[in-house]
């Protein structure tokens, strides 16, 4: 049996935005910055105003970049997350060493 790992990353950042509004001024700057299979989402309702975003290869530095360039405040938050992926299946998880990023 063949198996394809491939291991995705959870950035997790807070931002200014919110509302739905502002998320369709960002929809497609995100929505061109990521790979099929990679996915975003805004918790709005979270005080922090949450941006996640699952993704293969996308940098938090990307993120950053593209949020900030529409005008909102985006700054990564610390907990990040490694999912394995086993035949596209969600297969293991792990937390990498702890990193700091600017987002102003």
């Amino acid at each position: 049996m063949h198996t394809d790992r491939q291991l995705k990353t959870i950035l997790v950042f807070r931002t200014s935005v919110t509302t739905l509004m502002d998320v369709r001024r960002l929809k497609s700057s995100l929505d061109h910055l990521i790979y099929p299979g990679d996915r975003w989402n805004f918790d709005l309702e979270d005080g922090d105003h949450i941006l996640r975003v699952e993704s293969l290869s996308v940098t938090a530095s990307a993120i950053i970049s593209i949020v900030e360039e529409v005008g909102y405040m985006c700054s990564e938050l610390e907990d990040n997350i490694e999912v394995g992926l086993l035949d596209g299946n969600p297969a293991v998880t792990s937390y990498p060493e702890m990193k700091t990023s600017a987002g102003l």
